[in-house]
């Protein structure tokens, strides 16, 4: 079994057919058994699928998941589809919402001594 995400603008019908593809061009699985896609959630970042195929040997699962993962790389590359990744879109919108006052520090001039902070005031404290 393994679990893919797609990207949401993917043709959901292209998608099943190239992973039920992918997964019966498998030479070790068992041929009587068809692979059997799934489409599982429409998630946050991904519509996902699970790909299924049966083996003989149990013990070789994690070897052959490996295959089967490349085997569904490979085939979705080569149709274009998008294998999709977490994405967060972030929306800015000042309507209604007073912009903090910006504040930039005062530029030096020839009558304002080096040590001046922001808005004219030496750093020395004030004689008595």
């Amino acid at each position: 079994l393994f679990e893919v995400g797609v990207a949401y603008e993917s043709d959901l019908e292209q998608v099943m057919r190239v992973l039920r593809e992918a997964a019966a061009g498998l030479p070790w699985r068992v041929s009587s058994r068809p692979p059997v896609v799934l489409l599982t959630d429409f998630a946050a970042s991904s519509v996902n699928f699970d790909v299924s195929v049966w083996i003989d040997d149990p013990w070789q699962a994690p070897l052959r998941r490996s295959e089967l993962m490349r085997a569904i790389w490979h085939a979705l590359k080569a149709h274009d589809i998008t294998i999709a990744f977490p994405q967060l879109d972030v929306h800015l919108d000042a309507r209604g919402v007073a912009a903090p006052p910006v504040h930039r520090p005062a530029r030096a001039s020839a009558d304002t001594p080096a040590d001046a902070a922001p808005g004219g005031q030496t750093s020395a404290p004030p004689a008595d």
